[in-house]
């Protein structure tokens, strides 16, 4: 990223760490990767299917619910970005949902 101008060096206090910084044509880059969210939320939830089927063994309805509920936290999220009161009931509703699968053959 650095050969291509994307990131350049930032200089730090502490000489063992290495930081960078974004540069401008490094935001344009970010910018025309985003415009692609589409392709690459689709990418994700394929890699996310994979994942759970092939190391957990999860069987596809299951994976589905899961797959559902991960999706509809992402979309109230989004759409309630910043309303801290928005927040608080997705974060009771994925609190109440953790304590009754917690409570399944418990």
């Amino acid at each position: 990223m650095q050969e291509k101008g994307l990131i350049k060096v930032h200089l730090d206090e502490d000489p063992n760490l290495k930081r960078f910084k974004i540069t401008d044509a490094g935001r344009e880059y970010v910018k025309e990767v985003l415009s692609h969210g589409d392709h690459l939320k689709s990418r994700n939830l394929n890699l996310r299917k994979m994942y759970w089927r092939i190391h957990m063994g999860m069987p596809g309805e299951l994976y589905e619910s899961l797959g559902a509920l991960l999706d509809a936290v992402e979309e109230n999220y989004m759409m309630h970005k910043g309303n801290d009161e928005a927040s608080e009931g997705l974060k009771a509703a994925l609190d109440s949902a953790v304590n009754e699968i917690r409570e399944i053959d418990s």
